[in-house]
């Protein structure tokens, strides 16, 4: 039987056919045989499937043995309320988090889901800022530019400047001031991942009213809380781009 944390619901075909919380693993075992991981396995011709491939990095912090569950699969609220429930397939689960997003976990330990949470979100950002740094030009090219405008080589022993991470989709103004812009959902994921101190000093760049409304919006679906920041620096920018230009 796979790795299961408890609390965790289990199925006896006689006891109890629609499940039974255990809260410990000493209390599953004082009840006795005959239970399962999954109603299924009533069924005396069921085959275990394989366990689908975890992905390096993919295995949560707080269950060092896990490995993924076949569905039927127990979901907790992460409100920390105890309320469970359980979901049949893959396609129900993502149903219920298309009408209740981000309620409902794989873990009862809230905390646990949190730091791993957090931990994800740290990881993307320092890859979407690495990704966003231009290489440094070979060196023989900078001394070469260098030499033709003048100015002595810079010290091959001395640090490379440093580039500031760009966190917004776009850095400069199009052409057309006011061209409406539909944001791809690479652009909205790397928007949600930015600091908002880093999105307030960087909307200076931005020209286009479109994309800020784009923005706005985005910010506005924001799964989990809106960050009012955001919001406010975005409606500040757009007002800025409406005033008349003094001669």
């Amino acid at each position: 039987m796979a790795f299961q944390p408890f609390p965790a619901f289990y199925f006896h075909k006689e006891h109890a056919p629609e499940g039974r919380l255990f809260q410990t693993a000493e209390e599953f075992a004082d009840a006795g045989p005959g239970w399962h991981d999954t109603p299924a396995k009533f069924n005396p011709n069921y085959v275990e499937p394989p366990p689908p491939p975890v992905a390096e990095g993919d295995v949560p912090a707080d269950a060092p043995n896990y490995v993924p569950q076949p569905y039927p699969a127990h979901l907790f609220d992460r409100s920390g309320s105890g309320e469970s429930r359980l979901v049949a397939s893959a396609e129900e689960h993502a149903e219920l988090e298309k009408q209740e997003p981000g309620k409902w976990i794989d873990t009862p330990d809230v905390r646990a889901y949190e730091a791993r949470q957090a931990k994800k979100k740290a990881d993307a950002e320092a890859k979407s800022s690495a990704a966003d740094v231009p290489p440094a030009p070979p060196a023989a090219s900078t001394a070469s530019a260098s030499a033709e405008g003048g100015e002595s080589a810079p010290n091959p022993g001395s640090p490379a400047p440093k580039v500031p991470p760009v966190n917004l989709p776009v850095t400069s103004a199009p052409p057309e001031p006011s061209t409406p812009v539909t944001l791809t959902d690479e652009q909205i994921a790397k928007f949600y991942a930015a600091k908002m101190v880093d999105i307030v000093a960087e909307l200076e760049a931005v020209g286009n009213p479109g994309m800020l409304e784009a923005l706005q919006a985005a910010e506005s679906a924001r799964p989990g809380d809106v960050r009012n920041g955001v919001v406010k620096a975005l409606k500040a920018r757009l007002k800025v781009l409406a005033s008349p230009v003094e001669e």
